[in-house]
């Protein structure tokens, strides 16, 4: 193949991989804008006031309005010209439910381990007095907060997610080479999250989801990762929810007993995450030492070098 007809192929993948994302941005913002506005004519008492209720309309958009309508764009062009589709991925993993459940242990042990030196560095360069945007999302205490806390981060966020980031942009970049196509989505998955800290170790994330669906050519090993990782976050939260920090800092006996139990389940929570880590440390120095070679993947089918790549790739 001539490197002209090889630029051109990498161009179109660039175009249809941008295309979901820049239509996502696009409608974010506008839809954005509209909700702020509906939000605004409402009174103080109202019941739309609520600041857990307008998270939960504005994710509701988001998740079951403007990912849907991001894939079937993508899928609507690119796939009619090139029987590219989604139910490809959907489908049972190619890989044994022992395997799966080894590099799902692995891979939230390393995005954990990633997520607490993260949270170092900030503190690090805090004390020189660099502060990397982060993002404090509070959705408040109502009842509809607490819907936002355990349907739309365990369940709606990693199903379309996956189904975007995995199950579209990483397949529609595999021809370019699956580890070229695993570090790309994960740094688009990265960047997408907007969010200092949050940005690295959802990068870790996005190479190990886009790690198991490149080994089990199936999207679910990777929505249940991220369910996972995003199902440990909620409990916490919810421990968190109604807790006094300064009481607790305080060693309040009383307090502490009458919040006993959500106490003992954020406990058990930083637990799982210290075995966690602890395990997926082991089993990555297990996999290097005994299965190195597991880690060859497909090289892409366009004989050209990474530079060449990532220049083409971003410059169309």
């Amino acid at each position: 193949m001539h490197n002209k007809d090889i630029n051109k192929l990498i161009r179109q993948i660039s175009n249809y991989s941008s295309l979901p994302l820049l239509f996502y941005l696009i409608m974010f913002e506008i839809s954005g804008c509209f909700l702020q506005l509906l939000f605004y004519f409402f009174e103080e008492n109202s019941v739309m006031a609520d600041t857990g209720l307008q998270s939960l309309i504005t994710y509701i958009v988001i998740y079951l309005m403007i990912f849907p309508v991001s894939m079937f764009l993508f899928y609507k062009l690119k796939g009619r010209k090139n029987n590219f589709r989604l139910n490809s991925c959907l489908k049972k993993p190619k890989r044994s439910v022992g395997w799966i459940t080894k590099w799902i242990i692995l891979s939230l042990g390393l995005t954990y381990l990633f997520s607490v030196l993260s949270s170092l560095l900030m503190l690090f360069l805090e004390c020189f007095g660099i502060n990397i945007n982060t993002i404090a999302i509070d959705f408040g205490d109502s009842i509809y907060s607490i819907l936002v806390t355990v349907l739309v981060m365990p369940v709606l966020a990693p199903i379309f997610e996956e189904l975007l980031f995995r199950g579209t942009i990483y397949r529609n970049t595999e021809p370019m080479g699956q580890w070229f196509a695993i570090i790309l989505n994960a740094v688009m998955f990265g960047l997408w999250h907007a969010n200092g800290a949050q940005s690295m170790y959802t990068f870790v994330l996005g190479v190990m989801s886009s790690f198991l669906i490149a080994k089990t050519r199936s999207v679910f090993p990777s929505v249940i990762l991220h369910f996972l990782f995003n199902i440990i976050g909620t409990i916490q939260s919810l421990c968190l929810m109604n807790l006094d920090i300064e009481k607790l800092g305080e060693e309040n006996i009383d307090y502490i007993m009458s919040n006993i139990i959500p106490i003992m389940m954020y406990s058990i929570m930083v637990l799982l995450i210290i075995g966690l880590i602890i395990a997926g440390i082991v089993l990555l120095i297990i996999e290097l030492v005994k299965h190195r070679g597991k880690f060859t993947l497909n090289s892409g089918e366009y004989r050209i070098k990474t530079l060449n790549k990532i220049a083409i790739y971003f410059s169309a």
